[in-house]
């Protein structure tokens, strides 16, 4: 990558930096006429990313950025169809497809291997952030509308809608969302972050359409855009499309758009704020106490990375100093939410402190944190942590990632909020060259870090210490207001102003309904689709560990100098059931205990010096021919630099063998943690923890699972509200894991090795010879199963101010003739019905279908729901409508790509080497997995019907919904549901 690369005629070439560590080249250019900066990250990878972005700057929390993102997206001159973004999501062979509001930025970005859809996406992204229609209506659906509680009745009450509008108060129902807003708004009390930029839900009906289409013309300017791509296609050929169907026909302009450096506060403030809980009964202990910090002088990457070291050092884990003590503090649960670097902002900031408080020990907390603090730079840091520290950065930077997002957008990501501020993303992607700096600027002045740590924190009068307190009239109040609000406005307006709610009404409805011709749109065809499908092929060899021989599955592939280690040990079917409830416990907890001769925190500095993290994990799957048998295995799993390959093994084995479960104060730490982060999860993941629940009663497995991972284990953590209830599980599961893991030896072993090919043959020996775990001893485990019964209809009553909405069917298994089909049959509910029913018109945030084969349930749901009954009558009439020969063979076709799109979308090269390995000790070969896209491929309209009538009956479907006790009294009409306190 070492020649100029050439571009395009109206760019102007810039620079380009070769950064080996991530294998790409960045070369910069500029579009001549506006002024857009281009960056491309040139790579040999397949999978190719585009991203175009603008500096969105919000001076209000009326979520105008965030509307805008949704709106721009529902129509443009080029496509003037209504929700074209949705409409591609079914017509690409997309591997990723959003966008995104920040706090100063939107974007949007899509990735695809496919260069035929990479050139369609591109025309209906450039066309929709340039050329956007804005309708008025769009913005009533997608930002917020004033409607009648019944449309057409203008004598009914008054009410709010939108999607954006429920999707925030879902948002803002979680107690970390309103701590991190909260926090924010102090720590930057003047500028853009002082605002919430998703909206908050009783500002964001201050938002005007005039006020919407002002911000986008002054925002949505190409000399305002910030253009990223990624991979190999041809960078004149993009920039030759980017220019002719958008650019040329725009002239820079003089936008800067620009955050000022917040003026700082003279001493620190203090400020106390309240959020909704359900009852006075679950107010005591639920506090949080948070100190937040706005850092000093970071203008380059260089200060950043600098920060970045510290926070490893503070934070990095349950070993660093001020982690442990905020782990082990008395004064609260467990560590904030909110805790350590705060970067995507200009102007960086850091937050600790700990929820599950009471609010009189907020001096308390405060001043045990500063004492921390102090005695951490009177000490200072030694050479062996801080070499820790970097070791973990450099990991990170080596790391090729992309089992969640797309390699290629995690590397834009970086690179563009750096250019958002007009910092040069090279210095943010070459991290290699900081690292070497930094490391230098250490060794001249030992006492570099301690000093930063003084002026950045202890002796910044910048402080914000916010005490967040549960307020269990706090909705009730709320509502109140709203309610009088709405009033006041019903109050005022005239009969014509009614009668134009109405037809508002009447005409979003019509909108809503009327037939899309999609045929405008760009797509890909099944002739796009790629005849074969790329798997990672392993190797078996076999080795002697701990005097027993075991298979090891090897697998060469590109890790940058990492390597990854796992190692499985079957569990059968009796002990499995009989884990209640340890199996939610054990894995979770395994890895931060010490083990043989260490205790935790030695272990954990080990860690930090020798791997890139140890984790601890259940494998679970259903047979792939039989839902009534199933497959579990405990599993550990490693990853280290190859060079450190031998200490991590060493420190795996210990822990393999003889962890410190007999460290019941430390299981108490732990447990208060997992307990908070359950509880706080419920409003961010409340749509699959209702599909969970609505499908546990079709399997011993699913059942199985919803007692450790699901809306059950999170009520069972809930009930366990105090020290002495803990110790009693605790010491029991402290038994539980002697027996459990004094049998790990005796067990077979299955192991994974993921690396590159000139590694292998060194590690497998270093592992035969260093792989000698001391295992403990213990008695063999006699409770037995308490596995809970599955009620058909569950109301899970918690702190939302949303609904989240499951209805659930059991299906079939993997290599069933009909899994094809229903997977199929998903995607045209989706498309066909539901986000027009839930999301369109019903104002959800998001709603569809879904089948897994993995659970063997065919499921139907919503997302951040203002409804509860319409839901579930909607769900009741998709089935009648795929019934009655609406859906079409373009439907049909538009299915089957988004549903082979999900299965070739591509992973990390480890990602993509582990999922096959998985598959295969759990039963599920290759050739099932071709079997599988190749009957996706044969659905016919038929196919789709038959299943859908055969599998979605009401005699068999269970239904789950997770809302609020005020709002299940009082809205809804649905009967024989129970009622579950959560």
């Amino acid at each position: 990558m070492s020649s100029t690369v050439v571009v395009h005629p109206q760019f102007d070439w810039i620079k380009e930096t070769d950064i080996p560590s991530l294998g790409v080249k960045l070369v910069e250019s500029k579009h001549r006429s506006t002024g857009m900066p281009h960056y491309h990250l040139l790579s040999d990878q397949i999978e190719n990313v585009f991203l175009i972005g603008f500096r969105t700057i919000p001076e209000d929390s009326s979520g105008v950025a965030h509307i805008l993102e949704h709106t721009v997206l529902c129509g443009s001159e080029k496509y003037p169809v209504r929700d074209p973004f949705f409409l591609m999501l079914r017509r690409s062979l997309n591997t990723f497809m959003n966008a995104f509001t920040s706090s100063d930025w939107t974007a949007y970005p899509f990735a695809t291997q496919n260069k035929k859809d990479y050139f369609n996406l591109l025309s209906v992204y450039l066309d929709a952030v340039f050329f956007s229609k804005l309708d008025a209506l769009d913005f009533a659906q997608e930002g917020h509308r004033l409607e009648f509680t019944e449309p057409n009745d203008a004598t009914t009450p008054l009410m709010y809608r939108g999607v954006v509008y429920n999707e925030m108060k879902g948002a803002m129902s979680s107690a970390s969302s309103t701590l991190y807003q909260t926090l924010t708004k102090y720590l930057y009390p003047t500028i853009t972050y002082h605002h919430n930029s998703g909206g908050e839900p009783e500002h964001i009906t201050d938002l005007t359409h005039e006020g919407l289409l002002d911000f986008y013309k002054t925002h949505y300017h190409p000399s305002n855009a910030i253009l990223f791509t990624f991979g190999s296609f041809d960078l004149i050929e993009q920039q030759t499309v980017i220019h002719d169907w958008a650019l040329k026909r725009f002239q820079q302009q003089d936008v800067h758009f620009d955050i000022p450096i917040e003026k700082r506060y003279f001493s620190p403030v203090v400020i106390r704020e309240g959020y909704p809980v359900q009852a006075e009964s679950e107010m005591q202990g639920k506090t949080h106490v948070v100190l937040g910090w706005l850092l000093p002088n970071i203008a380059t990457y260089s200060d950043q990375l600098e920060w970045h070291l510290i926070n490893e050092i503070l934070l990095g884990h349950s070993g660093s100093v001020l982690r442990k003590a905020l782990e082990t503090s008395s004064l609260g649960a467990s560590p904030s939410p909110i805790l350590g670097l705060m970067d995507h902002f200009k102007e960086p900031s850091f937050a600790c402190g700990l929820q599950g408080c009471d609010a009189d020990k907020a001096d308390d907390i405060e001043k045990m944190i500063i004492a921390t603090l102090q005695e951490a730079v009177e000490k200072g840091f030694s050479t062996d942590i801080i070499e820790a520290a970097l070791h973990q950065i450099e990991i990170s930077q080596r790391e090729i990632s992309g089992d969640n997002y797309p390699y290629g957008l995690e590397l834009i990501l970086e690179g563009f909020s750096a250019a958002v501020h007009r910092r040069a993303p090279e210095e943010y992607l070459n991290v290699d060259a900081a690292l070497e700096k930094l490391r230098q600027k250490i060794t001249s002045n030992p006492k570099h870090l301690t000093e930063l740590l003084r002026e950045g924190l202890i002796n910044n009068p910048h402080r914000v210490r916010l005490t967040l307190e549960p307020d269990a009239q706090f909705n009730a109040r709320k509502e109140q207001w709203e309610t009088q609000q709405l009033q006041l406005v019903r109050d005022q307006m005239s009969k014509e102003a009614c009668q134009h709610l109405v037809q508002q009404a009447q005409s979003l409805t019509e909108r809503q309904k009327e037939h899309v011709d999609s045929t405008v749109l760009p797509e890909v065809t099944r002739e796009d689709i790629p005849e074969e499908l790329h798997f990672a092929s392993g190797k078996i060899h076999s080795i002697k560990t701990a005097q027993k021989t075991s298979d090891i599955t090897t697998f060469d592939t590109g890790t940058n100098g990492l390597v990854y280690l796992s190692v499985f040990s079957p569990i059968d079917s009796e002990t499995l059931k009989n884990s209640m409830p340890w199996l939610g416990l054990v894995p979770s907890f395994w890895t931060r205990l010490g083990a043989e001769n260490l205790d935790y925190e030695q272990m954990q500095h080990a860690l930090s010096a020798e791997t890139g993290g140890m984790k601890g994990f259940i494998s679970t799957r259903h047979d792939i021919d039989d839902l009534n048998k199933y497959s579990a295995y405990l599993g550990l799993s490693i990853k280290a630099l190859s060079r450190k390959f031998h200490n991590a093994t060493d420190l795996m084995a210990k822990m393999w063998s003889n962890p410190r479960f007999d460290a019941i104060q430390r299981l108490e730490e732990l447990f208060r943690q997992r307990r908070e982060g359950l509880i706080n999860s419920v409003t961010d993941r409340g749509h699959s923890l209702a599909m969970d629940a609505a499908s546990a009663g079709f399997s011993t497995l699913n059942s199985i699972h919803q007692t450790y991972s699901g809306l059950q284990h999170i009520q069972y953590m809930k009930t366990l509200d105090t020290v002495e209830k803990r110790r009693e599980v605790l010491d029991t599961l402290s038994e539980f894991s002697k027996s459990w893991f004094s049998r790990l030896g005796d067990a077979p072993s299955q192991w994974l090795w993921i690396g590159e090919t000139e590694h292998q043959a060194e590690h497998l020996e270093q592992l035969q010879k260093s792989w000698q775990p001391k295992y403990q001893t213990g008695t063999t485990w006699q409770e037995k199963s308490n596995l809970s019964k599955n009620p058909a209809q569950q109301a899970w009553l918690t702190d939302t101010k949303i609904n989240f909405c499951a209805q659930s069917y059991p299906a079939v298994p993997f290599i069933h003739p009909d899994s094809g089909a229903l997977a199929v049959l998903a995607p045209i509910l989706r498309h066909g019905y539901l986000h027009s029913a839930i999301r369109e018109q019903g104002g959800a945030y998001g709603g569809g279908a879904s089948f897994s084969s993995s659970n063997g349930s065919f499921s139907m749901y919503s997302y951040r729901d203002p409804r509860l009954t319409e839901t579930f009558e909607d769900f009741e009439r998709a089935l009648e409508w795929i019934q009655s020969a609406a859906p079409t063979e373009q439907m049909l076709n538009e299915a089957v790509l988004s549903t082979i799109a999900s299965i070739d979308k591509p992973g990390s090269p480890a990602g993509e080497a582990r999922s096959v390995f998985i598959n295969q000790i759990h039963g599920k070969s290759v050739q099932d997995i071709k079997n599988y896209r190749q009957q996706i491929l044969e659905v016919t309209l038929e196919d789709v019907k038959r299943v859908a009538a055969h599998y979605l009956s009401s005699k068999t479907r269970h239904r789950v919904v997770i809302t609020d006790p005020i709002r299940w009294a009082t809205k809804h009409n649905l009967k024989d549901f129970v009622e579950i306190t959560l």
